[in-house]
């Protein structure tokens, strides 16, 4: 290898590693932005197949589980459940059951990516479509 060629690899291999370590942020950021997305897309098929479950379960029953006994119900009839001891979302946050209208419907959250309650990440699935417009016609 003569010294011009030697040079030209060795600007080669420091702009490479340059740029590789230049990238390497960007690369983690789009990683975590995948798992992100990922995690958000298995919590929201967990809480559909929640939904499935908790109107069988209205369907034979009459009414939805009371909010108290959600964590006992959730035991006894998701036994498929990555989180079979109790309600979790895929960020690890316990979901949050309410009932509404004397049990007649209900709603289930889930924090989101933030991990907290309220803000626009949440995942929220209800029993029936006027609950949800009246929930948020009232601003709950």
């Amino acid at each position: 290898m003569n010294k011009k060629n030697y040079y030209r690899f060795l600007f080669f291999i420091l702009f490479a590693t340059g740029l590789v370590s230049a990238t390497t942020p960007f690369l983690d950021c789009i990683g975590n932005m995948l798992i992100q997305t990922r995690l958000e897309f298995h919590t929201k098929k967990d809480l559909l197949t929640l939904k499935k479950e908790l109107l069988k379960f209205k369907k034979s029953r009459g009414i939805f589980p009371a909010d108290h006994r959600f964590t006992i119900w959730y035991k006894k009839y998701i036994k498929n459940s990555l989180y079979y001891n109790f309600p979790l979302d895929r960020w690890g946050e316990a979901l949050i059951y309410e009932t509404f209208d004397n049990k007649d419907s209900f709603s289930v959250k889930s924090k989101g990516i933030d991990k907290t309650l309220d803000t626009k990440d949440d995942i929220v699935i209800f029993s029936k479509k006027k609950i949800r417009k009246k929930i948020q016609n009232n601003g709950l």
